[in-house]
């Protein structure tokens, strides 16, 4: 068999950040004898291959389907799928993409709390104002993936109407010596985007 793309670039449009997008890719087997699909494997995590043929006939086409989480990514974003055939001189596979815009509900896109250096007993805190132009209120609704030495709370509202929050995040006294950095996300009332994402 022969691989090629009929539609190797695939355009999910504009999408809030944490939806789960899906594309389509369609290929050709111009060789004249049947082409055999090794395997197909994204590159990017919250990637998933939904399904592939397996085998295609000389002249046939076939499709790949996937679909790929937009949880870790603001802006423009391109999320590349390799597919790997019995080809010979192909060991490297070939790159599909899936891309479009991901937005943000959230002001500011993204949050970050970097501690710096730190003395753990004297439970250093940290502020973020978070605001939302998506509804009236906004509301935190509790923070998932933080470590057992971290916390992070809404501790006040903001704006002249209260439509923010101040999250304040805490350094615990079982904090571990050295660096430490993770994503947490703080869960909210935002019907488009119910997940804001916190570096730290």
């Amino acid at each position: 068999g022969a691989f090629r793309w009929a539609e190797q670039r695939v355009d999910f449009g504009e999408v809030y950040q944490g939806s789960r997008v899906r594309g389509r890719f369609r290929f050709v087997n111009d060789g004249p004898g049947p082409l055999r699909i090794t395997g197909v494997r994204p590159m990017t995590p919250g990637g998933k291959v939904l399904g592939w043929p397996r085998t295609v006939s000389a002249g046939g086409e076939g499709t790949i389907d996937v679909e790929q989480s937009t949880d870790e990514h603001v802006g423009t974003a391109s999320f590349a799928f390799v597919v790997e055939t019995d080809e010979p001189g192909t060991e490297k596979g070939r790159k599909a993409v899936l891309a479009g815009f991901v937005l943000s509900a959230f002001d500011p896109s993204v949050g970050q709390l970097d501690f710096g250096s730190v003395d753990r007993r004297a439970r250093p805190a940290l502020g973020l104002e978070l605001f939302c132009r998506e509804v009236d209120r906004l509301e935190v609704l509790g923070v998932d993936g933080l470590p057992p030495f971290l916390e992070v709370r809404a501790e006040e509202r903001l704006g002249v109407a209260g439509e923010g929050v101040r999250l304040t995040g805490h350094v615990l006294p079982n904090a571990p010596l050295g660096t430490s950095s993770g994503i947490a996300f703080v869960r909210t009332n935002v019907p488009h985007q119910p997940r804001f994402m916190v570096g730290w």
